[in-house]
């Protein structure tokens, strides 16, 4: 760059993406230190600092006011992020995986999770293939079924 900061240009050109890796890694800190938040919420904050974009906030909040417990066969939003934690402290998952957990509950692709935690496919890859080793299950949607029928 020509005013000669070690800063690459993709990183100059993508304020959010920075705003979002600092937001997660406050985030994953105060997890991993075990911060007063409830595990839930914290969850719940990680999920949001890697939603793809505004109109899936915007879609969430809208659902979380005007949605009191299920919607269209569908549980709400904080629900499924409650009953991934508890899926997550149940079996074992590492803070890693307990934020891959959230985005796979939400039917995220291997190539989303990878672009969402700015990780290696191979990365996310193998987050995956642990997860669904721990919980014993061989698809997505087996791990939905699960995270859902999960006590909160």
């Amino acid at each position: 760059m020509l005013d000669g900061s070690s800063r690459s240009l993709q990183q100059s050109e993508h304020p959010l993406c920075a705003w979002r890796r600092a937001l997660l890694g406050r985030a994953l800190a105060q997890f991993v230190a075990g911060a007063a938040l409830e595990r839930a919420a914290m969850v719940a904050q990680l999920a949001h600092a890697v939603r793809p974009d505004k109109k899936d906030d915007a879609a969430a909040d809208e659902t979380a006011a005007n949605s009191t417990g299920e919607d269209e066969g569908m549980p709400h939003t904080s629900s499924i992020e409650a009953h991934c934690s508890g899926v997550a402290e149940q079996y074992g998952l590492t803070p890693r995986e307990s934020e891959v957990i959230v985005l796979l509950a939400y039917g995220r692709t291997l190539s989303i999770i990878a672009r969402d935690l700015q990780i290696a496919k191979g990365t996310a890859r193998t987050h995956i293939e642990n997860i669904y080793r721990k919980l014993d299950v061989h698809k997505q949607q087996e791990l939905i079924d699960l995270v859902e029928s999960h006590e909160a």
